[in-house]
C-alpha cells in the first residue's frame, strides 16, 4: 500500500525522496534512457516524454505515472490498461513495449508516434481530401475490429488518440480507458471525451462497449470527412442535448457514400447502429483490401522478424533463444523483454550493424555525439604486436597504459585473438574495438 505523501513526516519524506532517486538512477544506468522532449500530460499520467532508448538508439514514448496520487479507481485503470495493450498485437495499435516502477512512479515504455495527432493535423488544415480520409478510416476500422474480437472495448475513441507513425499512417493509442470485455457484456462506467460519447451513456444504466466505439468512430470519421465535430457546444449540457437531439448536419460536398456511413454509426439505436461487419462491407470502403491490415501480412519498413531480432541478440549480448523466451514469458516487466519488443519493431537499421551502440546518435548535443563515439565493446589489445604512430602513443600514455604491457587482444565477432595497427584516434583499423 502507498501512504499520502502529503501526510507523511518531512524526514520520511527524505526518505521516500532518496529512495526514489537512487532507483531512478539504477533504472536510467540499466536502460540507458537520454530523455529528449516531455511531449504532454493526461488523464492521471503525470507525464509523457519523447526518450532514446540508447541500447538500441531507438525512439520510444513514456508515461511517467504519479503512484502518490493513485487512489483505487487509478489502479483499476492503469491495471486495464496494461492487460488489454498486452492482449493486442495490430499495426495500427500502439505497443507496449516494457513496464516497470520505482517508490513513487510507474513507467509505461510504448512506440512513439513521431508524425504527431490527428486532431492536431485537422485543427491546423480542416477536413481532409475523401481519399485521404478513407485511407485512415480503414486503418482505424481494421485496429477497431482486432480490438473487438480481442474482448478489448476502447472506449476513449477521438481524434487525440489518433496517432501518426508517418504521413498517411496511423496508429490507435491510449488504452487508459479499456476494457476487456464478454460479448454483450454491460459497462456501466462512463468515460471517455463528452464529443465523441453515444447517447445511451447520457441516459441508460448501462452500455454495450463496442457499441460505443462505433458511435465514436462515426464521430471521428465525421471530424475527418468535414472538418468540424457533429455535436460542439461551449459546455457539456449542451453537447450531451445536441447527441440526445441527434441533429447531425451533413455539407453538400460529403460524398454520399461515407454520408450513409455516418448516418449508420450515428443511430440513436444500439440495435440499429452499424457493427463492425457492416462497416467494413459499406459502399464507401467496399475496395478495401482487409488482409494487408493485420499484423502478421503488414511489414513495416523498420521491422523485422522474430529469427532476426534473436540472431542480433546473440550477437549483441551473448543472449540464448533459453533466455529469451524466459523473459518473453514474464511479459514487459522484464528488461529483455522491452529491447526484444523495440529490435521487432525498428531493428531493420540494426540488422548489419556489430553493436548497437555504434549507430546510437544523440539528438541532445554535439558533445553528447562525442562522448558516444568511443562507446563500444572495450577490449584488451597486445600492445607488443602492434605498430604506434605519435598520436597513437600520447593516447596510451593519457589513459595509463604502458607499451609493454601483456595484454590479448579480443575479436567481437569471432572472439579469437587478432592483431591491427592502431589508428591516431587509439583505435584498431582491422577490427569494431577500442583500447581499454
Amino acid at each position: 500500500m502507498i501512504p499520502d505523501f502529503r501526510l507523511l513526516a518531512p524526514q520520511v519524506k527524505l526518505i521516500y525522496f532518496l529512495a526514489d532517486l537512487f532507483c531512478g538512477m539504477i533504472k536510467a544506468f540499466a536502460y540507458h534512457w537520454v530523455m529528449v522532449t516531455r511531449a504532454a500530460r493526461s488523464n492521471f499520467v503525470a507525464f509523457s516524454f519523447r526518450c532514446l532508448f540508447s541500447s538500441c538508439s531507438a525512439e520510444v514514448a513514456v508515461k511517467v505515472i504519479d503512484r502518490t496520487k493513485f487512489d483505487a479507481k487509478t489502479r483499476r485503470l492503469l491495471s486495464q490498461e496494461l492487460a488489454n495493450m498486452e492482449r493486442l498485437n495490430h499495426p495500427n495499435i500502439i505497443q507496449l513495449f516494457e513496464f516497470h516502477e520505482v517508490p513513487q512512479r510507474w513507467h509505461l515504455i510504448m512506440e512513439y508516434a513521431p508524425a504527431g495527432e490527428l486532431h492536431s493535423l485537422l485543427k491546423r488544415n480542416g477536413r481532409l481530401e475523401d481519399r485521404l480520409a478513407r485511407n485512415l478510416t480503414i486503418q482505424i476500422v481494421s485496429a477497431l475490429r482486432h480490438m473487438h474480437a480481442n474482448g478489448v472495448v476502447h472506449r476513449d475513441l477521438k481524434a487525440e488518440n489518433i496517432l501518426f507513425v508517418s504521413s498517411g499512417f496511423v496508429k490507435v493509442g491510449d488504452f487508459g480507458f479499456s476494457k476487456f470485455v464478454s460479448p454483450n457484456d454491460a459497462l456501466t462506467t462512463f468515460c471517455g471525451s463528452p464529443p465523441y460519447a453515444a447517447p445511451e451513456l447520457f441516459v441508460a444504466d448501462s452500455y454495450i462497449g463496442p457499441a460505443v466505439d462505433l458511435w465514436a468512430l462515426g464521430v471521428l470519421i465525421y471530424y475527418m470527412s468535414v472538418g468540424h465535430l457533429p455535436f460542439r457546444g461551449d459546455s457539456i449540457a449542451k453537447i450531451k442535448r445536441l447527441i440526445l437531439d441527434g441533429h447531425v448536419d451533413y455539407p453538400a460536398f460529403l460524398p454520399n457514400n461515407c454520408r450513409d456511413l455516418i448516418r449508420g454509426l450515428l443511430t440513436e439505436s444500439v440495435d440499429a447502429r452499424y457493427t463492425i461487419s457492416q462497416v467494413q462491407r459499406s459502399s464507401w470502403l467496399k475496395d478495401a483490401d482487409w488482409t494487408e491490415h493485420t499484423r502478421e501480412s503488414q511489414s513495416l519498413p523498420d521491422q523485422i522478424d522474430d529469427q532476426t531480432a534473436r540472431a542480433i541478440l546473440a550477437r549483441w549480448w551473448q543472449i540464448d533463444d533459453w533466455e529469451l523466451d524466459r523473459s518473453l514469458a514474464d511479459g514487459p516487466r522484464k528488461c529483455l523483454t522491452g529491447i526484444y519488443r523495440i529490435l521487432r519493431s525498428q531493428g531493420r537499421k540494426y540488422v548489419n550493424c556489430e553493436n548497437p551502440a555504434f549507430s546510437f546518435k544523440s539528438k541532445s548535443s554535439k558533445k553528447g555525439r562525442e562522448r558516444k563515439k568511443d562507446n563500444y565493446h572495450h577490449v584488451k589489445v597486445n600492445l607488443s604486436t602492434v605498430t604506434l604512430d605519435e598520436n597513437g602513443q600520447q593516447k596510451l600514455k593519457r589513459i595509463g597504459i604502458k607499451r609493454t604491457e601483456e595484454v590479448t587482444t579480443v575479436d567481437l565477432r569471432e572472439k579469437n585473438p587478432v592483431k591491427g595497427k592502431i589508428d591516431k584516434e587509439g583505435e584498431t583499423t582491422s577490427r569494431t574495438c577500442a583500447l581499454l
